[in-house]
């Protein structure tokens, strides 16, 4: 079965998802219905290295190249595509990692608890949301398709 059908699949039939992404997690995003991202967590299609390479033919332009992108965990709040950010404490992992499990489990809870339609049209508001940004003090949305 091909990634674009698996992908298809969690989307359309109506599986609940709920994730932390660590780093990358392009693919996934696109279909989770709940997503948390690690403070220093990054969402790319591509590194900050490739896109100074491609704009700039060099690589010295990374911290530019990242600036540009917007990659962040906070950047992805910002734009909605994320619905929360976890703090980074690794001197305590266990500790960590039960915060983000907990949390994780009990967005689930509640996404299991939802009516397919229910969860279909917050999924529908959830993308259309996704890309709402303001810039010079004006509220810009990518036109409806």
């Amino acid at each position: 079965m091909s990634d674009v059908r698996k992908l298809w699949l969690l989307f359309w039939e109506m599986f609940k998802i709920a994730l932390c992404v660590v780093g990358g997690g392009f693919a996934i995003l696109a279909v989770a219905d709940e997503v948390w991202m690690l403070e220093n967590a990054t969402y790319s299609i591509l590194s900050p290295e490739g896109f100074a390479s491609i704009l700039w033919k060099d690589a010295a332009h990374v911290a530019e190249a990242a600036q540009c992108l917007r990659i962040t965990a906070e950047d992805m709040l910002e734009f909605h595509v994320a619905d929360g950010i976890f703090t980074e404490n690794f001197s305590d992992f266990p500790q960590m990692c039960a915060v983000i499990r907990e949390r994780l489990s009990s967005e689930l809870e509640t996404l299991c608890a939802l009516p397919t339609e229910e969860l279909r049209e917050q999924r529908y508001r959830r993308f259309r949301r996704i890309g709402v940004y303001e810039e010079n003090g004006c509220v810009m949305r990518f036109p409806n398709v």
